[in-house]
């Protein structure tokens, strides 16, 4: 009796299913089954339907609880399922009964989650990303128009527009071209996590929704239609490491795993754009550099590639004419400094000190200075994590000891540190990184209560929104960024990343 209608709906949707429509886990799955109990109980004459559809509209308010922990984590799992398979075959894998202990931290992990979904909501809710922008999609070609002539719908990352064509009480169908298909409604999540109370009415109301293909097929009203993904929004990847010994923590890849079981934050490699300028300034201090230098922060001309002039600017297009100590550039990410650094060092020592620290293949270019070098999430944050352990590198892992069947020990893994930078080059460098959190381009990060050093990133266009940073013990990477790097409207790193590095931070030490 001291439910509402709306709360006691969604507890009696759980019971066909409890742990796949978990409105924690599964919040479209629940909101499905809480439609479809208020509408039976609105047929029985149990609710007036005025009654039902007032329950319908109201958000019920979730608390924090502990989930089960059956699948937990999926994204870190199937990192982990394919480094198993890699190293011991499928076979293996599948029939030995193996017994994995990995460097998962469940406290770490839900802290990571909670982040992300909570700043996929954020995002949708704010309208910045929220819809396509489709003078940028139809100049870079990136979005199809869903025109009646499309006889097949392109694998992903493209994205289509899909027509809204009905919505029935499990299933939203679309047209894309000739072809009928039926919404993934896992896709869905960011509408409830951004207030939407009305995931139909918000299908409805939109002439057109972007999609992209899923896998497999679902059966509506006998036939048998393809699934397509809703696309509301860029995705979120996060790693959070140790510093001290590289173990993989936590890992979130994407929005949603059944859906999308794609894994950004290790398969994905992408443009690192200004956090490629820690080591820089790591590869001059290196060098000799005096920590002191200064450069003027003036445009530069430049003879690119192939004869071509290039001009490389700042990120908001001015120049002061001031002269810059690295520190300060460092922390304000000025891009021409950054460049005339590197010209006087050489693009290749950049270059060999990324591949050093687990980032191979940079261009030897200028072009490296403004972040042309591409990494995943989890190779950028252990790069980074070389400021925090005075230089040294190793090989970040997510396995710590697998078993045989019989209890026998078959593998176990060992340290390796590698001194790469002088130790107090590595030093420099995470102070001037404190100087960016306390004032400059991530000091959202700043009302933290305890130190934290770290570099934002954004790439040409807003394609990639990043930041990388760390406590001292732990290092988080964050990127934002649609799969097929649609622009995002003037999104920064400092703007959409941070905030979410912050929200996992405070989530972790909240309950330390």
């Amino acid at each position: 009796k001291d439910l509402s209608l709306e709360e006691a709906a969604l507890l009696a949707g759980l019971i066909s299913a409890p742990a796949a429509n978990s409105p924690v886990r599964n919040p479209v799955g629940a909101v499905t089954r809480q439609r479809y109990v208020l509408g039976r109980l609105a047929e029985l004459g149990w609710v007036s339907e005025a009654e039902a559809k007032e329950a319908a509209s109201r958000q019920v308010p979730l608390l924090a609880a502990d989930e089960p922990r059956t699948g937990a984590a999926p994204y870190f799992v199937d990192a982990v399922r394919r480094e198993v398979q890699r190293m011991f075959g499928l076979g293996r894998l599948n029939h030995d009964g193996l017994v994995i202990e990995t460097t998962l931290d469940l406290r770490v992990s839900d802290a990571a989650e909670v982040a992300a979904a909570t700043a996929l909501g954020r995002l949708f809710a704010s309208g910045r990303t929220r819809e396509l922008d489709e003078e940028q999609a139809g100049s870079a070609d990136l979005l199809s128009d869903g025109s009646d002539d499309l006889d097949e719908i392109p694998p992903p990352p493209r994205m289509v527009r899909a027509r809204v064509k009905q919505c029935g009480p499990e299933h939203i169908e679309v047209q894309v071209g000739t072809i009928s298909a039926a919404v993934n409604l896992g896709s869905l999540s960011r509408l409830v996590l951004g207030g939407v109370p009305d995931i139909w009415s918000w299908c409805r109301s939109r002439r057109q929704i972007p999609v992209s293909l899923a896998d497999g097929n679902v059966d509506v009203g006998g036939k048998s239609l393809p699934l397509v993904n809703a696309e509301l929004g860029p995705q979120i990847a996060m790693v959070v490491l140790d510093a001290r010994t590289r173990a993989v923590l936590a890992m979130t890849g994407g929005d949603d795993f059944s859906s999308r079981p794609f894994n950004r934050a290790v398969q994905s490699r992408r443009p690192i754009g200004s956090t490629v300028k820690p080591f820089l300034y790591a590869a001059a201090l290196a060098q000799g550099m005096d920590p002191a230098r200064t450069f003027q922060n003036t445009p530069l001309h430049l003879v690119g590639a192939r004869g071509r002039a290039w001009r490389p600017r700042n990120y908001e297009g001015g120049y002061d004419g001031r002269e810059y100590g690295i520190a300060e550039a460092l922390a304000r990410s000025i891009n021409v400094i950054a460049v005339r650094a590197m010209m006087e060092i050489g693009a290749g020592r950049v270059a060999d000190l990324l591949n050093n620290l687990g980032i191979p293949n940079a261009p030897r270019d200028l072009s490296l200075a403004l972040g042309s070098a591409e990494a995943s999430p989890l190779a950028l944050a252990n790069a980074m994590a070389a400021f925090a352990q005075g230089g040294k590198y190793d090989t970040p892992y997510m396995i710590e000891r697998v078993r045989d069947h019989a209890g026998k020990l078959i593998l176990e893994h060992e340290q390796r540190p590698q001194a790469i930078l002088p130790a107090h080059v590595a030093g420099t460098i995470r102070d001037m990184l404190r100087q960016a959190v306390l004032s400059g381009t991530a000091r959202l990060a700043a009302s933290l209560p305890y130190p934290i050093f770290g570099k934002t990133g954004t790439t040409n266009r807003s394609r990639e929104a990043w930041f990388v940073g760390s406590d001292g013990r732990l290092v988080c990477a964050v990127l934002v960024g649609y799969d097929d790097r649609l622009p995002m409207k003037g999104a920064t790193g400092g703007e959409v990343a941070v905030p979410i590095f912050s929200d996992f931070m405070r989530a972790y030490h909240g309950e330390h």
